[in-house]
């Protein structure tokens, strides 16, 4: 009934059904992609790089989204999501 929870519930499950499909695709994507010239084992590395990079994003990006919820309630968890 809270339209907020709703809000946030779908933004996360798209935002995480992007990195699951990201990160099961990548490797085979840089391994067979025309221009990337790279054996199996390095197309792994370079897919697992995404994954590493979404560690940092996903904890700066509840840092923000606190901060902005502290400040400005609701309305600044949301600003915080959009950017």
């Amino acid at each position: 009934s809270n339209i907020n929870s709703w809000l946030l519930g779908v933004q996360y499950a798209t935002c995480f059904g992007v990195e699951l499909h990201v990160n099961n695709i990548a490797a085979t994507y840089f391994a067979i992609g025309e221009g990337f010239h790279v054996g199996v084992i390095d197309a792994g590395l370079i897919a697992s790089l995404f994954g590493w990079m979404n560690l940092f994003a996903r904890s700066s990006g509840g840092f923000f989204s606190d901060y902005g919820n502290k400040v400005a309630g609701m309305r600044g968890r949301m600003w915080a999501h959009t950017i």
